[in-house]
């Protein structure tokens, strides 16, 4: 069965697929974190193997994503649903798989990874939903699996392995495949050109540009669109969604709705009207780095950018367009003086640093305040116009 509400035309495909092809294939689900492109798999999964996957010896999967926020909000605002019990089956398997590649998970000193396993396996088999203080420790162990980025290459052997064995109907999942480098994408490749009959291997990506033309040119593509709010009904909450699902728990736990609109403002008034004294964009980055909050900043940017340019092309057109952020409306209206081709290429840099942010692979006394700087200098421009 496909649970997943939105993005009809992705599920509509899926399902066709796994009513009517029997050949093996890899399949690329593409789309931003929280677009529900995990759960559209695991129901792809469930319908071609007709069990829950997450219970199954032929279903294998992978991912690396948010395991603190998730764990928070799926067993602190959802104790005891099947989507809690989903999620304590994922973080069981992934802490498996932490112990079989030998992980290094840095852990209080109060909390042993075999009792962590013991303890899931033990309320898993009985069915007895953790209690707080299990949960916290539970919380505590996502926060160390958090600290792990990219896809390791031992997965990938794993993998392998397990297609290895010519059963019918096997289905591996790797979730946030654009985190994997060029070495493990290339060692994925054997995997992918020789599957065995009816088997299917399904990566996630948010990043189409992070993944090598050869793994591209094997896969079917399907994009996933940002869901509507009704889509996402079944999750408490769901008034403060913006762009995802993790947008909700971020809000639930974080606030982050009034974070980043706070972040937007000191970056315009703090560093953009003080665009001669370089000295605010190096204490602006320090200042986001030391509290974790520099992709929060960049992702908003983005979309007053991107509204800018909606609004731009809309008066090209003598037409009016509804703004998606009204409280930036001023603001927008003023990046809106600068041309298309200004305006894109502020996207394009915007897009290079969410790259180097997604492979850890930013230098915060270097890259950032550059960046902080050079878009500084092109908004003031466009200001005062």
């Amino acid at each position: 069965m496909f649970h997943q509400k939105g993005n009809t035309k992705a599920i509509s495909f899926l399902k066709s697929l796994a009513q009517h092809d029997t050949q093996s294939r890899t399949i690329l689900l593409l789309g931003a974190n929280g677009w529900g492109k995990f759960s559209a798999a695991l129901d792809f999964a469930g319908f071609v193997l007709q069990e829950n996957p997450l219970y199954s010896s032929n279903f294998f999967y992978f991912r690396n994503d948010q395991f603190q926020l998730k764990t928070s909000f799926f067993l602190k605002k959802m104790p005891d649903s099947s989507l809690a019990w989903n999620w304590l089956n994922i973080l069981q398997h992934r802490l498996m798989i932490a112990h079989t590649l030998n992980e290094n998970l840095t852990l209080p000193t109060n909390i042993k990874l075999n009792t962590i396993k013991e303890n899931l396996q033990y309320i898993l088999t009985k069915k007895i939903f953790p209690d707080p203080p299990l949960i916290e420790k539970l919380i505590l162990t996502a926060q160390a699996l958090d600290k792990k980025k990219g896809i390791p290459i031992d997965l990938i052997r794993e993998a392998l392995q397990f297609h290895s064995i010519r059963s019918y109907g096997r289905i591996s999942l790797l979730g946030d495949f654009h985190t994997a480098d060029e070495t493990t994408q290339n060692a994925a490749l054997k995997m992918l050109e020789e599957p065995p009959a009816k088997h299917w291997i399904i990566l996630t990506a948010a990043n189409i540009g992070s993944i090598l033309p050869t793994i591209l040119s094997r896969s079917i593509v399907i994009s996933f669109k940002k869901p509507l709010q009704n889509d996402l009904a079944d999750l408490p909450d769901n008034h403060f969604f913006t762009n995802s699902t993790h947008d909700i728990m971020n809000e639930h736990f974080f606030q982050t709705s009034s974070l980043k609109k706070a972040l937007i403002q000191e970056f315009f008034e703090a560093c953009v009207i003080n665009i001669d004294k370089s000295i605010q964009f190096l204490l602006f980055a320090e200042k986001l780095e030391k509290q974790k909050y520099t992709q929060f900043l960049i992702e908003e940017l983005e979309l007053c950018i991107r509204d800018s340019l909606i609004l731009r092309q809309g008066k090209l057109r003598n037409k009016v367009l509804l703004l998606l952020k009204p409280e930036y409306q001023k603001l927008t209206e003023n990046l809106a003086k600068g041309s298309t081709a200004e305006l894109e290429e502020l996207m394009r840099k915007i897009s290079a640093i969410k790259k180097q942010i997604s492979r850890s692979v930013i230098k915060s006394d270097t890259i950032l305040p550059n960046f902080f700087l050079d878009m500084g200098r092109s908004i003031r421009i466009f200001q005062t116009r």
